[in-house]
């Protein structure tokens, strides 16, 4: 396999096209878009995300199939829940996505690394509510143009960020919600300190998300304390614990 990167990326989804394109014309969207909004409550909100593996993580074996995890994710109270759809680096897949979508009435984010078009319209056929912008990957103009789309089939289309300077890169288009990974998507290393500081300079009145490096309450309660941030997604901690739901009603203190 070779070396992760973003420049990798963008040329293995521009080979995937003609899957997509052939996704887009073969499907059609079944269940009604889900809000991220209307999901969210005033307490702690848990985007709990399925993969099967990751570059920083390696393979992540489960005990569950697919389709009992994101009925666990759901029946632990989670927000939303994000599907790795990609294949090459995260073990994913549209179909999955689908197959996931087609069972639960919360929203589904298509986590894949989005360039075109295409995977947008995949997305929207394979039941996703929301898609994955990285600023970092694309250029203002294309995230730009993303984003309108996206927004133009009733999807959300969630950008994410890294860094505080990406902020001047989004501020055309000018999010309700974004979400800030803790990972740097170059070295791979969770840095909670500068996640820290990008939350606290995000605009008051967007909704945020802190994504990446959260493994226990603790975790949580540390950047509550620090940004406010009541809203998180969780990966790799979900997928490798043996009773999910009972860990996301830990973290959102339901218990």
């Amino acid at each position: 396999m070779q070396r992760f990167s973003l420049t990798a990326m963008r040329k293995i989804k521009e080979g995937e096209l003609p899957e997509m394109r052939n996704l887009a014309s073969t499907f059609e969207r079944e269940r009604p878009v889900y809000k991220l909004r209307d999901s969210l409550n005033e307490g702690i909100n848990i985007i709990a995300e399925l993969k099967h593996s990751s570059p920083s993580h390696g393979a992540m074996e489960s005990h569950l199939t697919d389709s009992v995890r994101i009925a666990r994710y759901v029946y632990g109270g989670a927000a939303a829940v994000s599907i790795l759809a990609e294949r090459e680096f995260f073990g994913g897949s549209y179909d999955i996505m689908k197959l996931a979508a087609e069972g639960i009435s919360v929203p589904v984010l298509c986590k894949d690394f989005i360039f075109y078009k295409e995977q947008i319209n995949a997305a929207y056929v394979c039941g996703a509510d929301m898609v994955l912008l990285i600023a970092k990957a694309l250029e203002m103009s294309e995230l730009e143009e993303l984003f309108h789309y996206a927004e133009s089939l009733g999807l959300l289309p969630l950008v994410e960020i890294c860094r505080e300077d990406e902020l001047e890169k989004i501020k055309k288009i000018s999010p309700g919600i974004l979400m800030v990974n803790m990972r740097d998507l170059e070295s791979l290393e969770i840095g909670f300190a500068r996640g820290i500081k990008t939350l606290k300079a995000l605009p008051e009145n967007v909704t945020a998300i802190s994504a990446s490096g959260i493994k226990t309450k603790s975790d949580i309660d540390y950047l509550m304390n620090e940004t406010g941030v009541k809203n998180f997604l969780v990966g790799a901690a979900l997928m490798t614990h043996r009773d999910p739901d009972m860990m996301i009603r830990e973290l959102r203190n339901v218990c």
